[in-house]
């Protein structure tokens, strides 16, 4: 138990470093800073964890960002007024619905309506 939450302290520690614009020797620099002391099995596994973390995060950014593209073609497919929320715009129209994680979902409607 307390190698696992070592572990999950290491890898968050890891997702929080600012890495942006570094070089890759800075960057080693600081990933071995968090995780230089620990054991070699408990350093493999936090990196492990960091990355599926991240490949994660990226997924679910890349799903977001694929929704919002979605909705905003509906929006304009539908003559959604200048200065009007899309989302709102499109969900008022029955075209998505939360999904209780929050975020949306396309419903069975989106692939039905008539565009007028």
């Amino acid at each position: 138990m307390i190698l696992s939450q070592q572990v999950e302290a290491l890898a968050a520690e890891l997702i929080a470093l600012p890495l942006a614009g570094l070089s890759a020797a800075e960057i080693n620099e600081r990933i071995a800073a968090v995780i230089g002391d620990a054991d070699l099995d408990v350093r493999q596994a936090a990196l492990d964890l960091a990355a599926e973390i991240i490949r994660k995060r990226t997924a679910a950014a890349a799903k977001h960002a694929e929704m919002l593209q979605t909705i905003e073609r509906l929006a304009r497919a539908t003559n959604c007024p200048d200065g009007t929320n899309a989302v709102t715009w499109v969900q008022e129209l029955g075209l998505i619905e939360p999904d209780g994680a929050g975020w949306y979902v396309l419903t069975p409607l989106a692939s039905t309506r008539p565009v007028p």
